[in-house]
């Protein structure tokens, strides 16, 4: 039940941001955002 109330979140999600972004900018947006992820893991071990 978990599992499809987070699958439905990002559906929710994922449709509200291509009433204005376009899927390549999603796609693009998620990279980035897992890159800075990444950086602020590291800074934090260190």
């Amino acid at each position: 039940m978990h599992r499809l109330y987070d699958a439905k979140g990002l559906r929710n999600t994922l449709d509200f941001l291509l009433k204005t972004c376009t899927q390549e900018e999603i796609d693009s947006f998620y990279k980035v955002l897992d890159s800075y992820t990444k950086l602020l893991l590291e800074q934090k071990e260190a």
